[in-house]
């Protein structure tokens, strides 16, 4: 009877309004044609995802469960069936692309197609991990070598992980120190506050306490970001000696991009900016999408064209490829660093040498096992690994769009990108 009331009032809604609405969840905004019906890109996202993966899905309740956008968990199953009721039709979706773009232009196609492989094993080791449930035996190495190799490369690695589990925890760790940093600089906590119990959170800050964009400010946490990374690549290089000084520096720059746009992605979802249709940067500033009346003011030394030149189209891709996409997911704090380092990991292979790429494949074979135990502790279907490593490729283009954007503002001086940026990024390389 609830359910009638509700679809009863959005009903009246949609008619008081000539705008399009998504007809699976009724969200009013960005709403359009996707596989047959007028949806908006969550519910989209969603019916590609469950295609692509060939996900089924079992309603625990009575099969008539409410769909709505404001919602924070929504039945998957009910979710499904309102998108083919609403003439969404599964032949429309296409099937999943190879990835064509590389990071770097001058990487070898022998480079390239071992870096694809890997990805591909990535998602292939899903399925393994949901056919058994000897924890020995869930995943194989992308690398394809020896057990007496891999062995030699564990041997490699301080005594500091005592569990297979501990690697996803010094990955979650990374997160919450990076976040702590950021609320020292950019909260608004006294200095007492900041050694209280309570400051050790994920988010430091809601949608409220949000500011609008500027480009000055956005140049300083750059510069913060590059400094967190640095940090980053440190703490790896003390616990995987292996690691040259080669190999340091592509995982920089791979780690740098990484901060400077996969934390932001953390901060809106977290923070909830995502469902107002603005991305929260991690230094508080945030951006409308879907029109301009948050950030897009004109600055002291830059106009608004000027911002809608560069950011526009980037951060609309960043917003609805990827920060709806994965709100939509509900993923986890655990989920969110697992990709993060997935992604970072996957686009090094490119560039590094042998004895990084054996570093790079053994921590991403680690953390797709922690994975799987946190999925099982949870029980938490373990196909859901695939939906997370799929992410991995729509962050290649958003790495390069992110990184041609500092071009861009270098030639037009919109904030000083500092020659240590222009180092770790290697600029003649975009």
């Amino acid at each position: 009877m609830m359910n009638e009331l509700f679809l009863q009032d959005l009903q009246s809604e949609s008619f008081s309004s000539s705008k399009p609405i998504c007809l699976i969840c009724s969200n009013p905004n960005n709403a359009s044609h996707h596989f047959g019906s007028t949806t908006c890109l969550a519910c989209a996202a969603f019916m590609r995802r469950t295609v692509v993966l060939k996900i089924k899905y079992k309603c625990k309740k009575d099969n008539n469960c409410m769909v709505h956008f404001t919602m924070r968990m929504i039945c998957r199953s009910c979710r499904y069936q309102r998108c083919i009721q609403s003439g969404m039709k599964e032949n429309l979706v296409q099937k999943p692309r190879t990835n064509k773009l590389l990071i770097n232009k001058n990487c070898k196609n022998v480079e390239y197609e071992n870096m694809t492989l890997n990805n591909k094993m990535l998602y292939d080791e899903t399925s393994l991990l949901t056919e058994s449930t000897d924890d020995t035996n869930s995943l194989t190495s992308t690398s394809s070598k020896s057990e007496n190799k891999d062995s030699s490369l564990l041997m490699m690695i301080k005594n500091l992980y005592n569990k297979r589990c501990n690697l996803l925890s010094f990955y979650v760790e990374e997160l919450r120190k990076a976040q702590k940093r950021r609320r020292f600089i950019y909260g608004a906590n006294t200095t007492p506050d900041i050694f209280n119990d309570n400051y050790d959170k994920e988010t430091f800050f809601g949608v409220e306490e949000l500011t609008k964009f500027n480009m000055k400010e956005q140049g300083k946490n750059v510069r913060f970001d590059h400094m967190l990374a640095f940090d980053y690549v440190t703490e790896h290089k003390n616990i995987f000696i292996g690691f040259s000084n080669r190999d340091c520096n592509v995982f920089f720059k791979y780690a740098f991009l990484g901060y400077c746009n996969m934390d932001n992605v953390f901060t809106t979802i977290w923070s909830g900016a995502y469902k107002s249709g603005m991305i929260a940067f991690t230094n508080k500033n945030s951006l409308s999408i879907y029109d301009k009346s948050v950030g897009w003011e004109d600055e002291e030394t830059v106009t608004m064209e000027l911002k809608e030149k560069f950011l526009r189209d980037v951060n609309y891709n960043f917003f609805t490829n990827i920060i709806l996409p994965l709100a939509d997911m509900n993923i986890d704090i655990e989920e969110f660093v697992a990709l993060k380092t997935l992604t970072i990991n996957s686009m090094c292979l490119c560039e590094c040498g042998n004895e990084g790429k054996e570093i790079f494949n053994h921590i991403s074979n680690e953390v797709i096992k922690c994975l799987g135990e946190h999925y099982r502790s949870k029980n938490i279907s373990i196909s859901r690994i695939g939906e997370i490593i799929l992410f991995i490729s729509n962050f290649y283009t958003i790495f390069r769009m992110f990184a041609e954007n500092f071009t861009k503002i270098e030639l037009f001086k919109l904030f000083d990108i500092g020659d240590e940026i222009r180092d770790t990024l290697n600029f003649k390389n975009y």
